[in-house]
C-alpha cells in the first residue's frame, strides 16, 4: 500500500529557510527541494544581488539572465533589497572592428525600473576606464548616460533606498539626486570629480571659495518639515566639487535632502585641496554630529615626503572618534603625533566616550624591534587620555593592529606572535590598561583585497569579538 507524505505546511517551510537567510550554499540547494522550498529559498537568494563586470566586456551584457529572472518572475523583483555593480563600464570591446564602443546600457536601466524594494545601491566603476593606452581618452567613460542616470534618479524617487556609494562616477547630477532622495539615510562619493582635476601639479580647477551656505539652511527651520535628512556622509579628495555641489544642492527649496542632522562624517585621505570643507560639514551638522571617522592609511608617506595634509578638526561635541593610519617599524610616526595634538586640542572640553585606532602594519623585520619607534608617542597618548577630567566620558580606546595577508586558513595565522605585539603596546599604554578602557587587537585577512579595514573593526566590536580576529575568503569574522 502506498505510503502518502503530507505536504509540509508552508509556515515550517518558511521558519526553515528564514533560518538559513545568509548560508547562500544551502539555500541553492533549498530552492531544488520542492516548489514551496524554491519560492522561499530565491526570496533570501535574491535578496542580496551583486553584479560584477568583465574587465573585457562584449556585447554579451553580464546582466541580461537577471533581467531575464527579474521580468519572467516579479516577485523576484521585489525581493531584492541590496544591489552591488561592480568594475561597470557603459561600453565593450567590439573584436570584429577592433575598437571600443560606448553604448546607452539598456539592460542596466530596465534593471532599474523593475526593483521597488531596493534599499542599498553601491555602484563602482571600471577602474579601466582611467587607462588610456586600453581605452581612448576621447571616450568619456567615467560618464553615464543620460537615459542611464535618468533610471537611477528615478529609482532614488520610486524606490525606499537608504544607502548609496558612487565610485568612480564623474558629472553626477547630484542636484537630482538631492531632490529625488526622498529615503536616503547614507551616501557614500569616492572618484566623483572629473578626472581631469586629478592633476596634483594643477591647480587651475579649484574654486577659490567653496563657500557652503550654512546661515541658509540654518534658518529654514520652517521648510525642513519635508526633507529627508542624510545621517552618514562619506567623501574622499577626489570628490570635492562634487560634495561641495551636494552642499549647495541639499538648501534648494525644492531639495529632499538635508545634511542638516548628519550623524557620521566619514573622509578617505585629505592630501588634494580638500581644504577645510569636512569641518565646514561637521559645523553644519554640530547639534547631532556623533562620529568622524578619517581614513589615512599613507598620512606617514605624504608628510616624509612633504606632501601637504589637510587634516580634519576634531570636533568636541562627537562621541566616537573612528582613525586609521598605516604604521611602520622604525619610522617616525607623524599619524600619531597629528592624533595627539588634535586631542590634546579639545582635552578638557570634549563628549568623546570611544576612540576607534587601526593600524596597518608590516611583518617585523625583528620582533625585538617592534614599536621601538613608539615611545614618545605612547607616553603622550597615556597621559593624554587618563589625565583629570581631560576627557571625563571615555569608556573606551581600541587599538586594532592590521597584519599582511599570510594564508588562507585561520589555523595558519601566528597567534602567538601576533599576541605578542598587542601585549607589548598595552605595556607601552600602561595607564589606559590599568583603568581597564584599552583594548588591543589584530586582524588578518585570507585575502587582502576583500577586506575594508576599518568595517572589519567596527564589525568586530558590535559582534563583540575579543582578541584576534581573522577574515574569510567569504568575509566572515573569526576570533581566533
Amino acid at each position: 500500500m502506498p505510503i502518502h507524505s503530507l505536504p509540509v505546511p508552508v509556515e515550517i517551510v518558511e521558519l526553515i529557510i528564514d533560518e538559513l537567510h545568509d548560508d547562500t550554499y544551502t539555500l541553492k540547494h533549498c530552492a531544488l527541494v520542492a516548489r514551496a522550498f524554491r519560492r522561499c529559498s530565491q526570496k533570501h537568494l535574491y535578496r542580496y544581488l551583486a553584479i560584477k563586470f568583465s574587465n573585457h566586456p562584449t556585447p554579451d551584457h553580464e546582466a541580461r539572465g537577471l533581467l531575464d529572472a527579474l521580468t519572467e518572475h516579479p516577485h523576484l523583483a521585489r525581493s531584492v533589497r541590496h544591489l552591488r555593480i561592480w568594475n561597470y563600464l557603459e561600453g565593450f570591446f567590439d573584436p570584429g572592428a577592433k575598437r571600443w564602443v560606448q553604448i546607452t546600457d539598456d539592460i542596466l536601466i530596465r534593471i532599474f525600473q523593475k526593483l521597488p524594494s531596493l534599499c542599498f545601491l553601491a555602484f563602482s566603476a571600471s577602474q579601466m576606464m582611467y587607462d588610456f593606452s586600453v581605452h581612448p581618452p576621447q571616450i568619456s567613460w567615467s560618464h553615464l548616460s543620460p537615459p542611464l542616470v535618468l533610471a537611477l534618479t528615478t529609482m532614488l524617487r520610486s524606490s525606499p533606498i537608504t544607502s548609496i556609494i558612487i565610485q568612480g562616477f564623474t558629472h553626477l547630477p547630484i542636484t537630482d539626486i538631492a531632490i529625488n532622495s526622498l529615503h536616503l539615510e547614507r551616501l557614500s562619493l569616492s572618484y566623483t570629480d572629473t578626472p581631469l582635476t586629478w592633476d596634483d601639479d594643477d591647480d587651475s580647477w579649484l574654486i577659490p571659495d567653496l563657500e557652503i551656505p550654512i546661515p541658509l539652511e540654518a534658518t529654514a527651520s520652517n521648510t525642513t518639515g519635508d526633507k529627508n535628512f542624510l545621517e552618514s556622509l562619506t567623501m574622499d579628495d577626489y570628490s570635492v566639487l562634487t560634495v561641495h555641489e551636494l552642499c549647495r544642492s541639499a538648501v534648494l527649496p525644492h531639495s529632499k535632502l538635508s545634511l542638516l542632522h548628519l550623524r557620521e562624517v566619514v573622509v578617505h585621505n585629505s592630501t588634494r585641496y580638500m581644504a577645510d570643507l569636512p569641518d565646514r560639514i561637521m559645523e553644519i551638522a554640530s547639534g547631532s554630529l556623533e562620529t568622524l571617522c578619517w581614513k589615512c592609511p599613507d598620512y606617514t608617506w605624504y608628510t616624509e615626503r612633504h606632501v601637504e595634509i589637510d587634516a580634519p578638526a576634531i570636533p568636541p561635541e562627537i562621541r566616537s572618534l573612528r582613525l586609521l593610519f598605516d604604521h611602520f617599524h622604525g619610522v617616525t610616526p607623524h599619524h600619531m603625533s597629528y592624533v595627539c595634538e588634535a586631542l590634546e586640542e579639545i582635552a578638557g572640553g570634549n563628549k568623546l566616550e570611544e576612540i576607534l585606532l587601526v593600524l596597518g602594519m608590516e611583518a617585523p623585520s625583528d620582533q625585538n624591534d617592534v614599536w621601538c619607534e613608539s615611545v614618545d608617542w605612547t607616553a603622550w597618548f597615556d597621559e593624554l587620555l587618563t589625565g583629570v577630567n581631560e576627557f571625563p566620558h571615555m569608556r573606551r580606546v581600541t587599538i586594532f593592529i592590521q597584519h599582511p595577508s599570510l594564508c588562507e586558513h585561520s589555523q595558519c595565522v601566528p597567534v602567538a606572535r601576533y599576541d605578542e605585539i598587542n601585549r607589548r603596546l598595552e605595556r607601552m599604554l600602561c595607564l589606559l590598561h590599568a583603568r581597564g578602557t584599552l583594548s588591543v587587537q589584530w586582524m588578518v585577512a585570507a585575502v587582502e583585497e576583500s577586506m575594508d579595514r576599518m568595517g572589519v573593526a567596527t564589525r568586530a566590536l558590535s559582534q563583540k569579538i575579543e582578541g584576534g580576529v581573522f577574515v574569510g575568503p567569504d568575509g566572515r569574522l573569526k576570533r581566533c
